[in-house]
């Protein structure tokens, strides 16, 4: 993810740097790197760090990484093989605004069924991970275990087992399709109290207003998110 900002003190001036992760493409390795400096640095949109070279390249080695063992007929291998020519147009369509989101492609298992993003709207979802991770950070709950740095699932069992004296039970919840049946409108709401960046916000919407394709058939999810379509 990327480095800790640092807030500028009102008391102290306007002075204050952004690190991010530079990745070292051999080692696969990350170290700080001081990426601007300047008085405005508070107003610099969060499309730019994300469009930035940093966070593409760091981006870039968490998708080959993960796709590493896919097909050869996988998209992944074109992205690759052109990543020097892609990247430039890719950091272009983000500054601009113009990205937009893929179909998912729908896999069908033996015993369940997976939504596939391409490989460059996987690489671009990563870099939007990471830098609002950062970003809300700040104003997210100490008690959401499983992000990173929160304490994980032994966090969470602590943190059971440490009030498991003053209740006498637990109640445990799921909801199913979270992410596919969470109202949208609402959680955008939200979501714009902490981040004021229109192309940011736009690809948001774009990530949850998706559609997958599956066989030729598409299918926009918030249309019936609870329903989970049967093979035919």
């Amino acid at each position: 993810m990327l480095g800790n900002i640092q807030q500028p003190n009102p008391t102290e001036g306007t002075h204050y740097e952004a690190y991010a992760l530079q990745p070292n493409l051999q080692k696969r390795s990350y170290h700080y790197k001081s990426v601007r400096s300047c008085s405005d640095m508070i107003a610099l949109m969060l499309i730019e760090l994300i469009a930035s070279d940093q966070v593409l390249e760091q981006a870039y080695l968490w998708m080959c990484e993960k796709r590493a063992h896919h097909h050869f007929n996988s998209d992944v291998w074109q992205v690759r093989r052109w990543w020097d020519e892609k990247k430039p147009l890719l950091q272009q369509q983000l500054r601009a605004g113009t990205y937009q989101f893929r179909e998912l492609r729908r896999v069908w298992g033996p015993d369940q069924l997976v939504d596939y993003w391409s490989s460059m709207d996987a690489l671009v979802l990563k870099a939007i991970a990471m830098v609002l991770t950062n970003h809300l950070q700040p104003h997210l709950s100490d008690r959401v275990f499983h992000l990173a740095g929160s304490g994980g699932m032994k966090g969470a069992v602590r943190e059971v087992a440490a009030n498991l004296s003053d209740h006498q039970f637990v109640f445990r919840t799921d909801v199913k399709s979270y992410y596919a049946s969470i109202d949208h409108e609402i959680l955008m709401e939200i979501v714009k109290r902490n981040v004021d960046d229109e192309k940011v916000l736009a690809l948001l919407w774009g990530y949850l207003r998706r559609y997958v394709s599956d066989g030729g058939k598409f299918m926009d999810i918030t249309a019936s998110p609870w329903v989970v379509p049967s093979r035919r």
